[in-house]
């Protein structure tokens, strides 16, 4: 790897969070006149949205816990999931209690990924570093959702920059084969 590459990718962690899927029968938020989103500091968990399925054939809230608080609580399921409840009933009382089934998933264990949503800069690592966020080294392509320019952190922004990386490919591909000189096996 060129040494700006290798530079920008060690000092580019994941981010820290464990998002949680809460499952219920019913969405007893909504029948108080509750959105369901909850933006806390009193608690493992900081953020709550509704992520009941559009027809409301599943209620749910989806829950985040981010930063400091994900790596203390990583690898610590059964209590997460009991403190978790707890803050729920503290935030929407009794009802809350009454969960059918919680769905963790704690993003710094992936294998392939080592965090979420999104790498992580420290300050100045992008006006130094930042030229070789999308810049192809020799045949390998950059994609993800860093190396988005628009919605960067979502499934939306690596959808976007993965139809970049493949039409670089593409047309790279095409110059190759192009050329008279080119073989049969065009190289990246």
């Amino acid at each position: 790897m060129p040494g700006r590459r290798d530079q920008l990718t060690q000092r580019m962690p994941g981010g820290c969070v464990i998002k949680v899927l809460i499952l219920y029968d019913h969405c007893f938020w909504r029948s108080k006149g509750y959105s369901g989103e909850v933006l806390t500091t009193d608690g493992p968990v900081c953020l709550f949205y509704d992520a009941s399925t559009y027809d409301n054939k599943q209620p749910a809230l989806v829950a985040f816990v981010a930063g400091k608080a994900a790596i203390e609580w990583s690898g610590r399921e059964q209590e997460l999931q009991t403190t978790i409840i707890k803050q729920l009933v503290d935030l929407y009382g009794p009802d809350a209690a009454k969960v059918k089934k919680i769905i963790l998933k704690d993003w710094s264990l992936e294998s392939y990924s080592r965090g979420c949503y999104v790498g992580v800069m420290p300050s100045g690592m992008l006006t130094t570093f930042g030229k070789a966020l999308r810049e192809p080294v020799g045949r390998i392509h950059w994609a993800g959702t860093e190396t988005a320019t628009e919605w960067i952190g979502y499934m939306e922004g690596a959808i976007v920059s993965g139809i970049r990386a493949a039409k670089e490919v593409s047309e790279r591909l095409t110059k190759s084969s192009s050329t008279p000189s080119s073989s049969s096996s065009a190289k990246l």
